[in-house]
């Protein structure tokens, strides 16, 4: 009995521990980027018709609340790229994936100041329909649910890079490319 019950607190331990490890090291995808965002589908489609519809996820934020985080903080902390910082090896493939309900874009930029492509919303967070932008390349667009890569072989090793969200700019990445022997 003793030895039975010695055997089932080692599995339960290496249950336990296994756990533990395996969302960080066999379920983590260190070059990935999400885009999240939390848009209530009936109260942004209503206030930003579009076809396709402006949101087609179930998230939980209503468009008014979404504004008054705009006008009160200049962002809203459910749009956001995660991580916000990301180092990869040179060579490999950074990966976009949209997990929120709304269009994202991965723009580079020469700076986190400016404005994007949304004149409605410079409006609300810089006081002008057409801010500054710092748009440095092309926008990939990901739409909700969508998937992409993006090359990384045209990125110098060692120097930061800045992409915002050209909708939400206040979504911003660093990404930063690493020699193997770094």
């Amino acid at each position: 009995m003793t030895r039975l019950l010695q055997v089932a607190g080692l599995a339960a331990l290496v249950t336990a521990a296994a756990s533990l490890v395996l969302p960080v090291s066999a379920f983590a995808d260190s070059n990935t980027i999400k885009m999240r965002d939390d848009c209530d589908p009936t109260t942004f489609n209503i206030a930003v018709p579009a076809t396709p519809p402006t949101c087609v996820g179930d998230g939980k934020t209503l468009f008014g609340n979404f504004i008054g985080q705009l006008v009160d903080h200049k962002f809203a902390a459910e749009w956001r790229f995660s991580p916000d910082h990301i180092t990869i090896e040179a060579g490999r493939t950074l990966r976009l994936d949209n997990r929120g309900g709304e269009t994202h874009t991965f723009t580079p930029v020469s700076s986190f100041l400016g404005g994007g492509i949304a004149p409605p919303l410079n409006f609300v967070l810089f006081g002008t329909f057409t801010p500054p932008t710092f748009f440095t390349g092309p926008h990939t667009f990901v739409p909700s649910g969508g998937r992409t890569t993006i090359d990384t072989s045209t990125l110098t090793p060692g120097r930061p890079y800045l992409f915002i969200c050209a909708i939400h700019p206040w979504m911003h990445e660093t990404v930063v490319v690493e020699n193997d022997d770094d």
